[in-house]
């Protein structure tokens, strides 16, 4: 249940701006990926700074590598991996004419 909670965002995220953007019938789509990369992009923070509310950091040697893999994980994998899920979605719901 955790692991879906962690990575729900990576597709809800691009899924609820695109029902916004068709809500309000906005035209412009790059605006799609802007704040997706930027939702994106702050989530791992969050996540931090939840986890830290809720799992108190303990005093001692501890090991820091999982919040570097998670953040280096969610640049090169699980960002370009939204951009995609994003296109899709603005392909689907937002069907922009193309001019030839």
């Amino acid at each position: 249940m955790r692991t879906l909670l962690i990575f729900a965002p990576y597709l809800l995220v691009p899924f609820i701006l695109t029902l916004i953007f068709k809500k309000y019938k906005i035209k412009s789509t790059e605006w799609t990926y802007i704040l997706t990369g930027l939702l994106i992009l702050i989530y791992p923070f969050v996540t931090f700074w939840f986890d830290g509310l809720l799992n108190p950091p303990i005093h001692g040697p501890k090991c820091g590598n999982s919040q570097i893999g998670f953040l280096l994980a969610n640049i090169l994998l699980f960002l370009p991996i939204s951009f995609i899920i994003q296109l899709v979605f603005n392909k689907i719901f937002l069907k922009k004419k193309i001019k030839s």
